[in-house]
């Protein structure tokens, strides 16, 4: 990915306003971030395999040390291994950040009674939750990592500002 569509996605979730947020949290969900719209349109528009091209939602890794780990952009996410992420489901930006793409709320799944599955693009499991389809937003995390990326990550957001340059 184009280290510069990245950048300009995080500066999106930046300027977006509280009252911008209520009204996603509360109707038509964190999809309509126009922050995740510019990632999401990237991929499918350019998906090395056009069955992929269902993006509605990212994950954000970061490498920070030089191990053999991806930090998570969200907090309470545990870290992966760096050979876990594949083209098929991802892009690289340079070489310290990957954005992974999951498919949308249309594509959740219900798990008995109160649960749903979270679907990346390449149809694989990306993660169970505790809750029923209609009360969780994971777009809400990936927004939410775009925002908090320059204060979460300083020197992963400066390598990034370089390489947009």
């Amino acid at each position: 990915m184009p280290p510069h569509i990245l950048k300009q996605a995080i500066q999106d979730a930046i300027w977006t306003d509280d009252m911008q947020e209520s009204i996603w949290n509360k109707s038509s969900g964190y999809e309509q971030s126009p922050a995740l719209q510019r990632l999401c349109r990237w991929w499918n528009e350019n998906a090395p395999n056009p069955e992929y091209r269902r993006a509605a939602n990212i994950v954000l890794w970061v490498r920070v040390e030089d191990d053999s780990e991806y930090w998570a952009g969200w907090y309470e996410c545990p870290n992966i291994d760096i050979g876990v992420l594949t083209s098929e489901m991802s892009a690289n930006v340079g070489q310290h950040v990957i954005v992974q793409f999951l498919q949308g709320r249309d594509a959740y799944t219900p798990i008995g009674g109160y649960g749903c599955m979270i679907w990346g693009v390449d149809g694989c499991e990306y993660i169970d939750v505790g809750a029923t389809v209609d009360e969780v937003d994971e777009a809400y995390y990936g927004h939410h990592m775009l925002k908090d990326f320059p204060d979460r990550f300083p020197v992963a957001w400066k390598c990034l500002h370089d390489l947009a340059q």
